[in-house]
């Protein structure tokens, strides 16, 4: 939830603005049908204030208790409290289920376009999505991307299909399986790609999460913006484009409780870990968390959060 630092150089910061990225597009992709659970339902604890190494972002609520104003960025809402902008980066517009139909977004330092268009199932679940973008370095071509959505019978987001096409040929596919825990978090993900158009796929990397049994203050604040539902995982995963940002970044945001591991394995080796230390007050809630990054090359690289609540 960084939206404060997305307007400063595209230089500084980076880590910063994927980890707000990570937060808007959890506002954007939750926005269809919101799916909540009960226990979740009446938190009586308001994120007031949360900070990110030495970056402070202060939270103002209406008298509905819904997120107007996170840091910089303000929050607009229509007649049916569906979310229309979040100022000034993306913009929205329904269709006559009042589900997303469009995704728009201002020009930046790395794409000059990004829009993306949404296609609904039966059951109300994003079967397509498209993405159009132009990278600000290269405006003579443009890129679309294409997701395909399968879900099993109890609605969850279990693959994910995406083809990048440039110049109306397919440069890349890219396939995902998604898999639970019983309490709904992703324990894991497997990754592949395909550069022979899908006849054969090779794996590239899985990635392995654990999780605490604590309550994830992001997730709450979702909660007050209307925003969450329990079968699309869309803001999950990071490509280009409307989708910026690190995938463990974006989990963490998402999932009802805090994640306390993540691994990402290639070749039956661990190439990156992640792990997240908390200190949490009497309401279960997270009050401070070191977050100790190790690549491959046994470097360690360290984050601080803090959070700060109302009633």
């Amino acid at each position: 939830m960084h939206f404060k630092s997305i307007p400063l150089n595209f230089r500084k910061g980076i880590a910063t603005r994927r980890i707000i990225n990570g937060i808007i597009l959890c506002l954007i992709f939750t926005l269809y049908n919101c799916k909540v659970d009960d226990e979740m339902m009446y938190h009586n604890t308001h994120l007031k204030q949360y900070t990110i190494n030495t970056n402070t972002f202060n939270i103002t609520y209406d008298i509905q208790g819904k997120p107007i104003i996170i840091g910089q960025n303000a929050i607009n809402y229509n007649s049916s409290s569906k979310i229309t902008i979040i100022d000034p980066y993306y913009y929205f517009t329904y269709n006559e289920h009042n589900n997303i139909n469009t995704i728009s977004a201002i020009s930046n330092a790395v794409y000059s376009l990004e829009d993306a268009s949404l296609k609904y199932n039966a059951q109300g679940l994003i079967q397509t999505e498209t993405i159009n973008y132009i990278v600000a370095s290269n405006p003579n071509t443009t890129i679309e991307m294409v997701r395909n959505f399968t879900y099993s019978d109890n609605q969850k987001l279990i693959e994910i299909l995406e083809k990048k096409l440039k110049k109306n040929e397919v440069n890349l596919i890219k396939k995902l399986l998604i898999y639970y825990d019983n309490k709904d978090n992703i324990v894991k993900t497997e990754h592949f790609i395909s550069l022979n158009s899908g006849i054969s796929y090779q794996k590239e990397y899985v990635v392995l999460f654990t999780y605490d049994t604590k309550k994830n203050p992001f997730y709450n604040l979702l909660l007050d913006a209307g925003v969450l539902n329990n079968y699309t995982k869309l803001q999950y995963f990071g490509v280009p484009t409307i989708s910026l940002g690190s995938g463990n970044l974006k989990l963490q945001y998402y999932s009802k409780h805090n994640l306390l591991s993540s691994k990402k394995i290639r070749n039956n080796e661990s190439i990156n870990t992640v792990n997240y230390q908390y200190m949490y007050n009497i309401d279960s809630l997270p009050i401070n968390l070191v977050k100790t990054t190790i690549n491959s090359k046994n470097e360690m690289n360290r984050e601080h959060f803090s959070w700060l609540y109302e009633k």
